[in-house]
């Protein structure tokens, strides 16, 4: 994934949206076991209609939800509660949301991968998914609104880096090349690029990693915690 286009780091394009979704609602995601859903909240993804993605933000057990696009411009990442689930919803812009059978956080080809890893400082340029050792299991699947929500429910420890890949030429397969044998129809020149690009967002479980603990405490964007 050299060639992902981590379209968060390009916080300083981020404009406003104007789309109507009603974002303060719950989310909820099924339990691929049957047990009971994970409910999640949105109500404080701020949007910033960058390209495709309309918002995005890391949400957690407490029910609440931290917009990263801060963290995405200034190096900084959310620290979520310790206790998960924990994960990151995506709102993408009209016309540029993907198919369900595309939705997937499992195997190798996977357009949805989560990576983590302990004492892992993205300031450092320590970043999970460069060891695939490091894939962590997570759910991840659609919304009604157009959005696609991905949660970690496995206990990661304190100070654990997560980051959350979407791998758009997984993603838009279907979309780019329709099983019907029609045209291509994603905004973005996804039609072409979506083979080099991606997504990615990151954040922190529990606590910033020790190295990043400074005495004035700004070497973090810590949501309260």
């Amino acid at each position: 994934m050299d060639k992902v286009f981590l379209a968060l780091t390009l916080a300083a394009a981020f404009g406003c949206s104007d789309r109507n979704i009603d974002i303060a609602r719950q989310l909820m995601q099924a339990d691929p076991a049957g047990g009971p859903p994970t409910v999640v909240t949105v109500a404080d993804c701020q949007s910033y209609n960058f390209l495709e993605m309309d918002r995005a933000c890391v949400v957690d057990s407490d029910g609440e939800s931290f917009g990263i696009a801060d963290s995405a411009g200034n190096g900084r990442l959310i620290v979520t509660t310790e206790t998960p689930p924990y994960g990151v919803y995506f709102l993408f812009n009209p016309n540029a949301t993907p198919l369900a059978a595309d939705v997937s956080a499992d195997g190798a080809d996977a357009s949805v991968r989560v990576h983590a890893a302990s004492a892992c400082n993205v300031q450092d340029g320590c970043v999970p998914e460069s060891n695939e050792a490091n894939r962590v299991a997570a759910r991840a699947s659609l919304t009604a609104e157009g959005g696609l929500l991905v949660t970690v429910h496995q206990a990661l420890p304190a100070g654990a880096q997560v980051a959350v890949n979407l791998v758009y030429s997984a993603l838009y397969r279907g979309r780019v090349a329709p099983t019907d044998g029609s045209a291509c129809n994603l905004p973005f020149d996804l039609c072409t690029d979506a083979v080099l690009r991606g997504w990615a967002a990151r954040f922190y479980v529990g606590a910033p990693p020790p190295a990043l603990t400074t005495a004035n405490g700004g070497a973090v964007t810590d949501a309260g915690k």
